[in-house]
Protein backbone atom coordinates (compact mmCIF):
# COMPACT_ATOMS: atom_id res chain seq x y z
CA UNK A 1 0.00 0.00 0.00
CA UNK A 2 0.96 3.61 -0.30
CA UNK A 3 3.10 4.96 2.79
CA UNK A 4 0.60 7.83 3.36
CA UNK A 5 -2.15 5.00 3.49
CA UNK A 6 -0.78 3.82 6.70
CA UNK A 7 -1.14 0.28 5.81
CA UNK A 8 1.63 -1.05 6.56
CA UNK A 9 1.72 0.11 9.93
CA UNK A 10 -1.12 -2.19 11.02
CA UNK A 11 1.50 -5.36 10.44
CA UNK A 12 2.42 -6.25 14.05
CA UNK A 13 6.45 -6.55 14.59
CA UNK A 14 6.23 -9.51 16.64
CA UNK A 15 5.38 -13.22 15.61
CA UNK A 16 6.51 -14.96 12.49
CA UNK A 17 5.96 -13.68 8.42
CA UNK A 18 2.97 -15.82 8.60
CA UNK A 19 1.49 -14.60 11.53
CA UNK A 20 2.46 -11.32 11.17
CA UNK A 21 0.98 -11.73 7.49
CA UNK A 22 -2.54 -13.06 8.64
CA UNK A 23 -2.46 -10.16 11.23
CA UNK A 24 -2.10 -7.24 8.31
CA UNK A 25 -4.64 -9.57 6.75
CA UNK A 26 -7.29 -9.43 9.90
CA UNK A 27 -6.79 -5.50 10.45
CA UNK A 28 -6.62 -4.27 6.99
CA UNK A 29 -10.64 -4.96 7.44
CA UNK A 30 -10.70 -2.47 10.15
CA UNK A 31 -8.56 0.64 8.04
CA UNK A 32 -11.19 2.25 6.10
CA UNK A 33 -12.73 3.30 9.79
CA UNK A 34 -9.50 4.17 11.02
CA UNK A 35 -8.58 6.65 7.79
CA UNK A 36 -11.68 8.65 8.84
CA UNK A 37 -9.67 10.24 11.65
CA UNK A 38 -9.25 13.99 10.91
CA UNK A 39 -6.22 14.23 13.23
CA UNK A 40 -4.16 12.80 10.08
CA UNK A 41 -6.21 14.44 7.54
CA UNK A 42 -4.11 14.28 4.54
CA UNK A 43 -4.98 10.65 4.55
CA UNK A 44 -8.71 11.48 5.64
CA UNK A 45 -9.31 13.46 2.50
CA UNK A 46 -7.24 11.15 0.27
CA UNK A 47 -8.66 7.80 1.56
CA UNK A 48 -12.21 8.31 3.17
CA UNK A 49 -15.25 7.96 1.29
CA UNK A 50 -17.97 8.22 3.48
CA UNK A 51 -20.76 7.04 1.51
CA UNK A 52 -18.62 4.02 0.36
CA UNK A 53 -20.30 2.09 4.08
CA UNK A 54 -23.46 1.80 3.21
CA UNK A 55 -26.31 2.01 0.35
CA UNK A 56 -29.15 4.09 1.59
CA UNK A 57 -33.03 2.24 1.17
CA UNK A 58 -36.09 3.97 1.97
CA UNK A 59 -39.37 2.61 2.72
CA UNK A 60 -42.27 3.16 4.28
CA UNK A 61 -44.56 0.36 5.98
CA UNK A 62 -47.51 -0.50 3.47
CA UNK A 63 -50.18 -3.00 4.10
CA UNK A 64 -50.12 -5.03 7.06
CA UNK A 65 -47.02 -3.58 8.40
CA UNK A 66 -45.14 -4.64 5.16
CA UNK A 67 -42.21 -2.73 4.03
CA UNK A 68 -43.09 -1.02 0.62
CA UNK A 69 -39.90 0.82 -1.55
CA UNK A 70 -40.21 4.47 -1.35
CA UNK A 71 -38.98 5.66 -5.40
CA UNK A 72 -37.48 8.71 -6.39
CA UNK A 73 -35.63 9.55 -3.28
CA UNK A 74 -32.05 10.08 -4.12
CA UNK A 75 -28.83 7.03 -3.90
CA UNK A 76 -25.79 8.10 -3.89
CA UNK A 77 -23.94 6.95 -6.86
CA UNK A 78 -21.03 5.35 -4.80
CA UNK A 79 -22.12 3.17 -2.14
CA UNK A 80 -21.43 -0.04 -0.53
CA UNK A 81 -23.25 -2.15 -3.65
CA UNK A 82 -21.28 -0.17 -6.08
CA UNK A 83 -17.87 -0.29 -4.59
CA UNK A 84 -17.43 -3.87 -3.71
CA UNK A 85 -17.70 -5.13 -7.29
CA UNK A 86 -15.83 -2.31 -8.72
CA UNK A 87 -13.09 -2.38 -6.01
CA UNK A 88 -12.71 -6.53 -6.70
CA UNK A 89 -11.83 -6.16 -10.10
CA UNK A 90 -8.95 -3.75 -9.36
CA UNK A 91 -8.02 -6.33 -6.81
CA UNK A 92 -7.85 -8.72 -10.07
CA UNK A 93 -6.44 -7.02 -12.06
CA UNK A 94 -2.82 -8.14 -11.97
CA UNK A 95 -2.23 -4.87 -14.09
CA UNK A 96 -2.77 -2.70 -11.23
CA UNK A 97 -0.24 -1.22 -9.50
CA UNK A 98 -0.17 -3.09 -6.09
CA UNK A 99 -0.65 -0.30 -3.68
CA UNK A 100 -4.10 0.53 -5.56
CA UNK A 101 -4.49 -3.38 -5.29
CA UNK A 102 -3.56 -3.16 -1.09
CA UNK A 103 -6.00 -0.46 -0.98
CA UNK A 104 -8.73 -1.81 -2.73
CA UNK A 105 -8.06 -5.43 -0.88
CA UNK A 106 -8.82 -3.19 2.09
CA UNK A 107 -12.09 -1.70 1.41
CA UNK A 108 -13.18 -5.23 0.11
CA UNK A 109 -12.68 -6.46 3.12
CA UNK A 110 -14.53 -3.88 5.51
CA UNK A 111 -17.25 -3.49 3.11
CA UNK A 112 -18.04 -6.78 3.02
CA UNK A 113 -18.10 -6.65 6.67
CA UNK A 114 -19.96 -3.59 6.87
CA UNK A 115 -22.95 -5.54 4.82
CA UNK A 116 -23.37 -8.05 6.85
CA UNK A 117 -23.52 -5.67 9.91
Amino acid sequence: APPDAGLAQLRPAAGGPEASDFALFVRAATWPDLVRDRRDYPRFKKYHHATWHYLSAYWRAGAGGRPEPVAGLPVDAENVAERIPALYRVTADGRAPAESRAVALAWVLHLVGDVHQ
